[in-house]
């Protein structure tokens, strides 16, 4: 007759516990897959030389819009007409303009993220731009790039 330690019998469940656990997730058909879209969330590129990508967006109402820094400088985002004024969940390099009304961001540091929930419908433009900073006053200023977030 085999003896078994206490632990190394716990250890065998234990084991095969996680096994069962984590197959499922493994075996998830990539039809199963959520996209980005089905999540509420859109991506948007902001590329040293390109500018943005994409230029405009058609969200729905309650999308989360999320801009990429891929450049090798801090960049600001602001809204001209159409102003963004109210805003779900909680915006990141986001700031509430209390006197003029609206959104705008921040600095956003190379390689960082900055995003906005819309929730109004509309069509809200703004304008990507290279921040100079004053550390670097001689630096060279990228142009400045413009594009639409259209909320159905």
């Amino acid at each position: 007759m085999l003896k078994y330690s206490k632990c190394s019998v716990l250890f065998v469940a234990l084991f095969i516990g996680i096994t069962f656990l984590l197959v499922p997730l493994g075996a998830q058909d990539k039809k199963e897959r959520i996209k980005g879209e089905e999540l509420g969330t859109f991506l948007v590129r902001i590329i040293e030389q390109a500018g943005i990508y994409p230029q405009e967006a058609k969200v729905k109402a309650g999308t989360t819009v999320i801009w990429v820094n891929t450049t090798g400088d801090y960049v600001e985002i602001f809204f001209s007409g159409k102003q963004v004024e109210v805003a779900c969940k909680s915006p990141v390099h986001f700031i509430a303009n209390p006197s003029e009304g609206g959104f705008y961001s921040d600095r956003i540091p190379p390689g960082a993220v900055a995003s906005l929930c819309f929730v109004e419908k509309g069509a809200f433009e703004y304008t990507v731009v290279p921040a100079k900073l004053v550390y670097r006053p001689q630096a060279p200023i990228g142009k400045e790039t413009k594009g639409t977030i259209t909320v159905e």
